[in-house]
Formats: structure tokens, C-alpha cells, sequence
């Protein structure tokens, strides 16, 4: 899978994408995303698009993965994570709105997806990087997913206010760090 910095004259398809998504949320009985389907995720795309943090998974000239790689900060991300740092004073990412085109769940595409940002991360900062993200404490699927490419379970956080409930989320990081074998085998 190509992964790439998605640019500004995807947005339509982004958004299709990311509305195919929370349309299958909304079929599990969730509202996690409903602001999607209401066009108020519109102008954060657009945000992240401008800012150069949407990150896109290609395969056969086609969009079918997409998610916003942050390095700043939001107050959602301030919420969950507090003041903890980051191992080695590496650049840290926020990962958020992780989602795949109709047609590629339950294929690997997400594993892929994921392996294939770690990747492209590892090139990008060969001496080290962190990406963080959450998941909803009752989403065995993502938290199972998470794990499997590498992300380790940080901490849980109760009791975290959402727009009409609370709930538990997870937090989890991925570290990538080029450790010198010179250096090591003098040690």
C-alpha cells in the first residue's frame, strides 16, 4: 500500500469516505461519528487538508484508507494524555479518524494501512518517532487491531465526557527508534 500526504483536491472523496464510515458506525448503534454524517466535519477536514495532516493508504490508483496524523495537540488529545511524555523527545503525532473505504474491512486493509504508516515514519524520522491514539475502552476490534501492528496499551482513562455520555477510552502509542549497534556492542 502507498501511503502519502493526501492534498487539498481530495476532499470530496475524503469525505466520502470518512461519511461511509460513520454511516457503518451508525448501523452498530453508535453515535461515536454521527457529526460526520451532519456536515460538521467538513471544516476540520478541510483544517487538516490545509494543514497538511491527512494522511492516505493507495492501492490500484485508489483512495481506501484515510486518517488525520496531528502534531499538535487537540483538547481531546490534551484530555486523554495529560501531561505524560514521550520516550526520547521524539516528534509525537496524534492519530485520529482512522477509516477505510467501503468493501476493505475485515480484509487487513487496516493492518496494512497502519504497518504501512509506521513505515513511512520510520523514513520520514529515521532517528525516531511516536504516534498516539485512542479507541473506545468497548472496541475490542480496534484495541485487537492496534496491538497487532505494534501500538502498546498505555493507560485507561474513565469516565471521559463525550457530546451526550461518558465513556472509557484507551490510549496507545507506537515508537520507532534506530537503536546504534556500535554504540550498544561497546556498552
Amino acid at each position: 500500500m502507498e501511503i502519502r500526504q493526501a492534498n487539498h483536491g481530495e476532499f470530496n472523496h475524503i469525505l466520502q469516505l470518512l461519511k461511509q464510515a460513520a454511516t457503518r458506525i451508525k448501523n452498530t448503534g453508535s453515535t461515536q461519528w454521527a457529526h460526520v454524517l451532519e456536515g460538521k466535519e467538513d471544516q476540520q477536514l478541510l483544517t487538516h487538508l490545509l494543514n497538511q495532516e491527512v494522511m492516505v493508504g493507495i492501492m490500484d490508483n485508489e483512495i481506501i484508507s484515510v486518517c488525520y496524523l496531528t502534531k499538535r495537540m487537540s483538547d481531546w488529545d490534551c484530555n486523554l494524555w495529560g501531561n505524560r511524555s514521550t520516550p526520547h523527545d521524539f516528534p509525537t503525532y496524534y492519530l485520529h479518524k482512522l477509516a477505510l473505504a467501503d468493501g476493505y474491512q475485515g480484509k487487513g486493509k487496516a493492518d496494512t494501512f497502519l504497518l504501512s504508516l509506521q513505515k513511512h515514519m520510520k523514513q520520514k524520522y529515521p532517528e525516531g518517532s511516536t504516534i498516539r491514539l485512542d479507541c473506545m475502552a468497548e472496541k475490542n476490534i480496534l484495541m485487537d487491531l492496534y496491538e497487532r501492528v505494534g501500538f502498546e496499551f498505555v493507560a485507561r482513562r474513565d469516565n471521559i465526557q463525550l457530546s451526550d455520555h461518558t465513556a472509557p477510552f484507551n490510549i496507545y502509542h507506537w515508537c520507532s527508534h534506530v537503536v546504534n549497534e556500535e554504540i550498544n556492542s561497546q556498552s
